[in-house]
């Protein structure tokens, strides 16, 4: 039997050699997006929870009430 080479991999290349890994550029955008998750959840908890849509709601009537007549 003859051992004919392997016409789908280019010359001086093994088939586990065909394989390099993720790019570079998906690497660092994967990291980026990690980073920009961290920050943002530190922010989260150093500034607390005290922002958000409901800060600029109007409070209830009946507190409101409440604070005029010095309850």
């Amino acid at each position: 039997m003859s051992s004919t080479p392997d016409t789908n991999q280019p010359a001086g290349q093994s088939p586990t050699d065909s394989y390099t890994g993720m790019p570079t550029w998906v690497k660092w955008t994967l990291l980026a997006v990690l980073a920009l998750i961290v920050v943002l959840v530190v922010a989260r908890f150093v500034v607390g929870g005290e922002h958000g849509p409901g800060r600029h709601m109007s409070a209830p009537a009946n507190t409101a009430a409440a604070m005029l007549h010095g309850r």
